[in-house]
């Protein structure tokens, strides 16, 4: 992957697709309550992209707003109800995007793990990466 490749993703239903110029600004995994519940899963893979490198190509209409917390909101599609991305009024200069959405290579690959302190009990992931929890859940606990 090349600066300036694009890579597509679309919700489950296909309702909303959207393109991502790369390079994407970093691949994460959080273990943090809310995304667990909001995902549905035992943690979520994100992928930081600046703003102007996102684009929704199709089903703009279709994308509703939930605003998770004062500072953060989470964007998904009316029809399937599949999260697309979020956004923190505190860094509009990028987005999180939802691994599982993007179809294709974003060029890395996840750099670290955030409220590893907070992953559900049974999962003991050692895959080198380095670890942060705590209060805010990005104190290192390396």
């Amino acid at each position: 992957m090349s600066i300036g490749d694009v890579v597509k993703g679309q919700c489950f239903c296909g309702e909303v697709q959207f393109d991502i110029e790369l390079p994407v600004f970093g691949v994460i995994y959080c273990h943090c309550n809310m995304c667990r519940q909001s995902n549905g899963s035992d943690y979520t893979t994100w992928v930081r992209v600046l703003s102007g490198n996102f684009n929704i190509i199709k089903g703009q209409e279709s994308i509703t707003e939930l605003e998770i917390t004062e500072k953060n909101s989470s964007y998904f599609c009316c029809e399937c109800s599949s999260t697309i991305y979020t956004a923190d009024k505190d860094y509009t200069d990028s987005v999180g995007v939802l691994r599982g959405m993007i179809r294709g290579d974003v060029g890395q690959q996840p750099l670290k793990h955030f409220f590893y302190d907070n992953r559900v009990a049974w999962l003991d992931i050692q895959d080198g990466l380095p670890k942060f929890g705590g209060k805010s859940g990005f104190e290192s606990l390396d």
